[in-house]
């Protein structure tokens, strides 16, 4: 065994002449090197030993002076092995290496040995150990002269086996070291990195690989740049050696500390046998070495360099497109270079904070900005993302969080800001509009007893009159109430909308508020977003790792446009002694004609407060539209155009906030009547009553409302667009594991794009319903393949309870993509023995719409 050092010259590596100690001068023995560290071209030192005539290990030192390696030998305390692993160079006059000593190699115990060059020659020194084992140093790093060793405390990452085998310094105060340590609860090691603070070492997290061919993991070298700035390299490996003690397989293992959290990064291997890291070092932040070794295919080892060339970042996609004006949205941005973002950019504001989550994804928090179309762009040590298409971010008056929340201590008439950083718009209408609010939220209770009210309050406006709020001091403009009377963790799709009158150059500020139907104490609680889904995973590129979405969405139509129409209730209308099959007017104020101005689709929509006094028996809500000629409304005789059943089956007095919607053609010039009807689902007695709203508060019981959006023909994609199946549709057995997402009918799937950017709405209606207790209904709207929505339907607490779910999100539409709509459902559990449906009904052989929406706004 001969020393090897080999140099790079900017285009391969190329070996040098490296002296070797020959014992007597000719004789050659082996020799080998462990540790090199330079304080410039012209001045590195490399360590390691020679085998001297007593068949010891004796310290080998070598120096390169520009020109040539010289060798230089340390005489060994004692008989027995005398190695050095580490070196580092401070100064021209001051550099460190350590290894280990032995005194004899029979029975002395390996002791520390570190020794100092001052300019002029090498001494040793004294260093401390600990116990009256083995000791001894592996690697070494200084940032200064310091004139004595002592034993710090060191953490350990179990109380088994703990090695550290590398270190770096950046200064008195910051410093770290890396090795592993034997985990015996998984049975393997993983890695173990800690940090010096100037006054106590702290053990950091790490990315533990655990490839599953190469569940060891083990770091040998780390390397600090900067503060924000660190590596470290080793290997992870399969833990099973072969008979010359070798793991049979292993691949190289590299990790990237930015500043808050250690990344894994993708690092290169030869062949498919055993690969490893050793050392680590760095030119710049943007040109890092790795240097190990691998076993070629004939069992030998050989050498392995690895180059880090950090390139600007390239960003390849963003999730979601849409978020608030007021900032504070967490954004998935995906794409290369990213993992070492040293900043993120919406447009020209900087985002308020980063989290590194893997090689390949970060997120970053908005800031707040008003309404406009950006590029969120990367910015490393190399250079900042050039601006494309798939890399822009929509702000808007559009609210999300994935958190869950709960209530408890409610007073039953108090309402409450469900979350009054992110559940919030701000909206400054140009010129007199109307503004569509909308609120969507899984609400549900784990105490039966207790619905769960959830409104949409409203605060702006000077003086008294039309478009000064709140309306009512304390009450929200809108509110519907979600059941959980009847059963506990039966989550409800609930959704909640109203049209309100905004004033021109008026800012207003409306957010999503919620409170219990009656007095609750601190044990019962309600509770917004089901889930979470999916299982929360730090390494996992998706972008709703967590609860079911909580909206809040508002979108302005111009005061002057004939394209809106809505009508509202806050009476409560009782259906008493249905016969099961007759649609009946709700309320003549839930009615009003509408002539379109030219060809084109409306959008019509209810929602309401369905409920009943009696068990066993649904109600039925349904939008009638008449008139026409082609096409001829209703298009069956006696039926509504859509409709949507809500559970009463399962139990009593347990409103549902129902929602259906539709979207019909209408012709230029034709007067059409709009109005909401419902009935029962079965023929009932007079005793059994369904009945529309909740409450009441103040006298008002919960908003029933009838809304009619118009889109005239425009360029392109502009308008609402509907695909619907009056199919019913099973789910059931093996097929759905409770995790994966599945499509539900591909007639309920279709394609869209635009040639600007614009903001469009999807949104999905269907009717969950499961004939098995104890399983829910997660439906969800997908965007060419990824879920940017879902909701989870409540079976859990009875069966035959159709739920009218809804699900609703904006995105953001980037000119020229193509995008692929579908919805899709499961369970919320692997559903083994059970079933879960979509679609009521039927009524002349149709079941209730089952329908993926699709509303676009300015659009070409």
């Amino acid at each position: 065994m001969q020393t090897l050092i080999e140099h790079f010259d900017g285009t391969g590596w190329v070996q040098v002449v490296s002296p070797n100690i020959m014992l007597n001068g000719t004789q050659p023995t082996d020799n080998f090197l462990e540790g090199i560290s330079g304080i410039s071209a012209t001045d590195i030192w490399a360590v390691g030993a020679f085998i001297n005539a007593g068949n010891a290990g004796q310290p080998l030192i070598e120096h390169y002076d520009g020109a040539n390696w010289t060798a230089n030998t340390f005489p060994s305390i004692g008989s027995g092995d005398n190695i050095l692993f580490g070196v580092t160079a401070i100064s021209a006059t001051n550099a460190m290496a350590v290894g280990f000593q032995r005194l004899n190699n029979s029975t002395a115990p390996a002791q520390t040995l570190a020794i100092n060059y001052d300019g002029i020659q090498w001494t040793a020194g004294t260093t401390p150990n600990v116990g009256t084992g083995s000791n001894a140093f592996l690697a070494v790093a200084a940032g200064a002269a310091n004139s004595s060793w002592a034993v710090v405390a060191s953490p350990n990452g179990t109380s088994s086996n703990n090695y550290l085998y590398g270190v770096s310094v950046l200064g008195a105060t910051s410093a770290w070291t890396v090795g592993f340590y034997f985990d015996p609860s998984v049975g393997r090691t993983r890695s173990l990195i800690a940090r010096w603070n100037g006054t106590s070492w702290t053990l950091v997290p790490s990315p533990s690989v655990g490839l599953p061919a190469n569940p060891f993991d083990e770091l040998f070298s780390v390397k600090a740049i900067s503060a924000n700035d660190v590596w470290a390299v080793g290997d992870a490996n399969s833990g099973v050696l072969d008979p010359s003690g070798v793991p049979t397989t292993g691949v190289t293992l590299a990790e990237h500390w930015n500043g808050s959290t250690w990344t894994a990064i993708t690092s290169g291997n030869t062949g498919s046998g055993f690969n490893e890291l050793n050392a680590v070092a760095a030119a710049s932040p943007t040109n890092v070495w790795a240097v190990g070794d691998y076993l070629n295919s004939s069992h030998v080892d050989q050498t392995l360099a690895a180059q880090f060339c950090l390139a600007a970042p390239a960003v390849t996609d963003v999730k979601p497109t849409i978020g608030n004006t007021r900032g504070g949205d967490e954004v998935t941005v995906i794409g290369d270079g990213v993992a070492f973002a040293t900043g993120v950019n919406f447009g020209a504001v900087p985002a308020t904070s980063i989290r590194i989550d893997s090689e390949h994804q970060l997120t970053a928090t908005t800031p707040a900005e008003p309404d406009s179309v950006v590029d969120v762009r990367v910015t490393n040590d190399a250079g900042t993302s050039a601006p494309v298409p798939i890399d822009k971010y929509r702000f808007g008056p559009f609210a999300s969080s994935t958190r869950q929340y709960q209530l408890a201590d409610s007073d039953g008439v108090t309402w409450r800001d469900m979350d009054p950083s992110r559940l919030v718009v701000s909206l400054t209408p140009i010129t007199d509009s109307y503004a569509i609010l909308s609120g969507n939220v899984d609400l549900w209770t784990a105490d039966s007893g207790f619905n769960q009210d959830v409104g949409i309050s409203l605060f702006g406006g000077i003086g008294t009159g039309q478009g000064v709020y709140p309306t009512v001091a304390g009450q929200p403009e809108a509110w519907k109430e979600s059941g959980g009377f009847a059963g506990t963790f039966s989550p409800n799709a609930a959704f909640v909308q109203t049209v309100v009158f905004l004033k021109q150059g008026t800012t207003y500020t409306a957010t999503l508020q919620w409170k219990t139907n009656r007095v609750i104490h601190v044990s019962p609680r309600i509770f917004a977003g089901a889930g979470p889904w999916p299982l929360p995973n730090p390494n996992q590129d998706t972008t709703l790792a967590g609860f079911s979405p909580t909206r809040l969405t508002a979108q302005l139509i111009p005061a002057a446009s004939a394209n809106l129409k809505s009508a509202s209730i806050t009476n409560q209308p009782v259906l008493s002694g249905s016969n099961g099959s007759t649609w009946v007017d709700m309320d003549p104020a839930l009615s009003f004609p509408y002539t379109p101005s030219a060809d084109g689709n409306a959008l019509i929509s209810t929602n309401a407060d369905l409920w009943t006094n009696t068990a066993r028996y649904n109600q039925d809500i349904g939008i009638t539209v008449s008139g026409g000629t082609n096409p001829a409304y209703p298009s069956v005789a006696g039926q509504p155009e859509v409709w949507k059943e809500s559970g009463g089956f399962a139990g009593t007095f347990s409103p549902n906030a129902a929602f259906a919607q539709g979207v019909v053609p209408l012709k230029q010039g034709v007067t059409y009547t709009i109005k909401v009807q419902w009935k029962a689902n079965k023929a009932s007695p007079a005793s059994a009553a369904i009945v529309a709203g909740a409450g009441p508060i103040g006298g008002r019981f919960s908003p029933t409302s009838l809304m009619l959006l118009f889109a005239p023909p425009a360029p392109g994609p502009a308008g609402s667009y509907q695909i619907a199946t009056t199919a019913q549709h099973q789910l059931s057995g093996p097929v759905s594991d409770g995790a994966s997402f599945q499509e539900i009918d591909s007639s309920v799937t279709f394609g869209t794009g635009s040639n600007s950017d614009c903001i469009a709405i999807l949104s999905g209606n269907a009717d969950l319903w499961t004939a098995n207790a104890g399983y829910n209904q997660d439906i969800a709207v997908e965007l060419s393949g990824t879920v940017i929505g879902w909701k989870e339907s409540g079976g859990y607490a009875g069966t035959f309870s159709p739920n009218a779910a809804f699900v609703q999100t904006p995105f953001a539409v980037t000119a020229t993509r193509t995008y692929t709509l579908t919805l899709t459902w499961k369970a919320n559990k692997p559903a083994q023995n059970a079933t879960i449906v979509a679609g009521a009904g039927p009524i002349g052989g149709r079941f209730s719409p089952t329908s993926l929406t699709l509303q676009t706004i300015g659009c070409t």
